[in-house]
C-alpha cells in the first residue's frame, strides 16, 4: 500500500474541508468510512447540508473515484440534487453502500461522495466550495501479503531497549512464521557491532496484527550515531529496511556563543547548547567569566538564566553582559555550563567595541532595579479590573476608619479624669474584709447609696 498517496489523499480532503467550511457544512455521524470488505456488506448514513454562503444555493451530490476499485456502482445517493436552500437553511440526503460478492482489486480503494455547490453563473471563472465524504474499502490480497513498520529508538549508554517490528497480515492465506534479524552498525566507523534475532511469531491469520522484538543493550558502547538494518522474514519472503538511532550520554555541548559586544551597554550573550542525552535535563545554567587577555585579571563575572533541555534538544541559553566601564578591546570569555551535577567548559576570544550591531537591552531581565519595580507595580495595577480596584479602596477605607476609631477611643480613655476615692474609705473596707466577704460588703455599700461601679473600684483598691 502506498502510504504517501494515502497521506496526499487525506491532505486533499482536509484542504477541501478547511478551505471552504465557512460557506458549506456537511454533518453526519461518520464522514470517513473504513470498511474491511465482506461480500454483501451494506451501510446507510444520513447527512445534513448547511448553507452558509449568504445566498440561496443548489447542490449536486455525486461519487468520485480517487484510487483502487471503482465503488460508484455500489453507492446510491438520495437525492443526488438539492435545490433552493436559503442562506442559513438545511437539507438532508442519504448515502447507501452495497458491496458485491467480490471485488477484483485487492488492497485499499477510495471513492469520494462530493457535495458541490452548483455555479450560479455558468462559464464564469470562480471557486465554488465542495466537501467530500470518504469511503475506504480494503480487500485482502489473494496471496501472502504483510505490511510492516520499524523504527529504532534513541537510548542512553548502559540502557536496554526493545527494537520492535509491528506487522499485519493483509493476505487471505495464514502466515506460518515471521521473525527478523537485526544488524547494528557504528556509523562513524561503519563496523558491525552486534547482531540479534527477534522472537518468532507463528500462525498469523488474515487481518491479525503482531509484533516481534529483540532487546538491545548499549552497555560498553560509546555515545554516538548508530544504524540498524532490519531483515524481516515471513514464509520464505524477505524485506529489508534500516533506521538510524543515537546512543547518548549526559552531556550538554556548547556549540557556539556571542563574540561581539557593544561598549557601555547591556548586551545579550547567547550561548548555543545541545543535549546529548535521551532524557530531559533540568536546571541548566552557565557561569561566565570575562578576563583581560594580557593580565588574566577578572573583569566581569555573571550567570545566565536557567533553562532545561528535552532529549537531544538544541536551544539558546540567555545571558546578559554589561560592558560599562570596559575598554574597547579583546577579552577572554570562560563559560562553565552546569547541569545536574555535571559541567561543560569552553573558552574563546570576544571583542568589546562600538557600532558593531550587537543586541542590547535597557536592563538585565529578572534583575531588581527601581525601574523594574515601578514597571512591575504599573503592570500589576493595570492588570487589575475596576471592580477589584473599588473593592481594594473600600477595604483600605474601612481599615483607616477602624484605626481612627481605636485612636479616638484610646485618647478618650486617657483624657477621662480618674475619680479619686477617700483613702479612709479604702482603709475601712480593708478592715471589713477581715470579717466579711466582698458580696456582703458590696451589698451594704450599695444600700448606703454607693454605685456598683464605684464599689467595685473600692474593693479592687482595698485588695492592694
Amino acid at each position: 500500500m502506498n502510504h504517501l498517496s494515502r497521506l496526499v489523499q487525506v491532505f486533499c480532503i482536509v484542504l477541501i474541508t478547511v478551505s471552504f467550511a465557512y460557506g458549506l457544512g456537511v454533518y453526519g455521524s461518520v464522514l470517513r468510512h473504513h470498511i474491511d470488505f465482506e461480500p454483501g456488506y451494506t451501510d446507510e448514513s444520513t447527512y445534513t447540508i448547511s448553507n452558509r454562503e449568504g445566498y440561496t444555493s443548489n447542490y449536486n451530490i455525486r461519487p468520485q473515484v480517487r484510487y483502487g476499485a471503482d465503488l460508484s456502482p455500489y453507492i446510491t445517493i438520495t437525492p443526488e440534487r438539492i435545490e433552493d436552500i436559503p442562506d442559513g437553511g438545511h437539507a438532508s440526503f442519504k448515502v447507501r453502500i452495497e458491496l458485491p460478492e467480490s471485488l477484483d482489486v485487492p488492497g485499499e480503494s477510495l471513492t469520494w461522495v462530493k457535495v458541490e455547490i452548483e455555479p450560479t453563473q455558468p462559464g464564469a471563472l470562480a471557486a465554488y466550495p465542495s466537501i467530500a465524504l470518504s469511503y475506504y474499502v480494503f480487500v485482502l490480497y489473494p496471496y501472502k501479503y504483510i505490511e510492516w513498520t520499524f523504527s529504532a529508538p534513541n537510548m542512553n549508554v548502559n540502557e536496554t531497549k526493545d527494537f520492535t517490528i509491528s506487522f499485519q497480515n493483509l493476505g487471505e492465506p495464514t502466515i506460518d512464521e515471521a521473525y527478523a534479524d537485526y544488524t547494528f552498525i557504528n556509523k562513524e566507523t561503519n563496523q558491525t557491532i552486534r547482531q540479534l534475532r527477534t522472537n518468532i511469531e507463528t500462525s498469523i491469520e488474515s487481518r491479525q496484527e503482531r509484533a516481534i522484538r529483540a532487546a538491545f543493550d548499549s552497555k560498553g558502547l560509546a555515545p554516538g550515531e548508530y544504524r540498524v538494518i532490519a531483515d524481516f522474514h515471513w514464509d520464505g519472503n524477505k524485506s529489508t529496511t534500516q533506521s538510524d538511532f543515537r546512543i547518548g550520554t549526559k552531556n550538554v555541548k556548547i556549540t557556539n556563543f556571542t563574540k561581539l559586544f557593544e561598549i557601555d551597554s547591556i548586551n545579550k550573550f547567547d550561548i548555543n547548547i545541545e543535549s546529548g542525552w535521551n532524557t530531559p535535563i533540568n536546571d541548566i545554567y552557565a557561569e561566565i567569566t570575562i578576563r583581560d587577555l594580557e593580565t588574566q585579571a577578572e573583569r566581569r563575572k555573571f550567570k545566565s538564566l536557567n533553562t532545561e533541555l528535552r532529549a537531544w534538544e538544541s536551544k539558546i541559553l540567555d545571558a546578559y553582559f554589561d560592558t560599562k566601564g570596559l575598554e574597547k578591546k579583546e577579552y577572554k570569555a570562560e563559560i562553565l555550563l552546569k547541569y545536574e551535577g555535571t559541567t561543560t567548559y569552553t573558552e574563546g576570544i570576544i571583542r568589546v567595541d562600538e557600532d558593531i550591531n550587537a543586541v542590547t537591552v535597557d536592563e538585565i531581565p529578572g534583575q531588581v532595579t527601581f525601574k523594574s519595580v515601578f514597571r512591575s507595580l504599573g503592570a500589576a495595577v493595570a492588570s487589575i479590573e475596576m471592580i477589584h480596584i473599588l473593592i481594594l479602596l473600600l477595604i483600605i477605607f474601612l481599615i483607616i476608619n477602624m484605626f481612627l476609631v481605636l485612636s479616638m477611643f484610646k485618647n478618650r480613655k486617657k483624657k477621662e479624669p480618674q475619680e479619686k476615692i477617700d483613702p479612709a474609705v479604702i482603709e475601712h473596707v480593708r478592715e471589713l474584709k477581715k470579717k466579711y466577704n466582698d458580696s456582703y460588703i458590696k451589698e451594704k455599700m450599695i444600700k448606703k447609696g454607693w454605685s456598683e461601679d464605684k464599689v467595685e473600684k473600692v474593693l479592687r483598691q482595698a485588695k492592694k
